[in-house]
């Protein structure tokens, strides 16, 4: 896990898309977050819970796009802090429906 930067990238909003029924997305709705240089960039964020049946911590990030991006960044929300994280890999990743949790 890493999150680095290029200082001379160009750092750009999503370019628009369109829906499967030919509508024009939304901000929100994109299939990607931003730009950086070359990269289509995907950030996802979520709080660390504390579990008590299972009694452990879990983070479940949901609605990846994995197709959509070239970077991921997943930012946690944790009692001791912010932690923003770069995933460089599949690895970790599982499919619930169209949830997919990383635990």
């Amino acid at each position: 896990w890493r999150l680095y930067i290029e200082p001379t990238s160009l750092i750009a909003d999503a370019a628009t898309s369109t829906c499967v029924n030919g509508a024009r997305r939304g901000r929100f709705q994109r299939d990607y977050d931003w730009t950086c240089g070359d990269h289509r960039i995907e950030c996802k964020s979520t709080q660390l819970v504390w579990d008590t049946n299972q009694k452990r911590w879990n983070a479940r990030f949901s609605n990846i796009k994995l197709q959509s991006f070239d970077r991921l960044v997943l930012v946690l929300y944790t009692p001791t802090g912010i932690y923003v994280l770069e995933n460089s890999s599949l690895a970790g990743i599982s499919r619930t429906g169209i949830a997919t949790g990383i635990d």
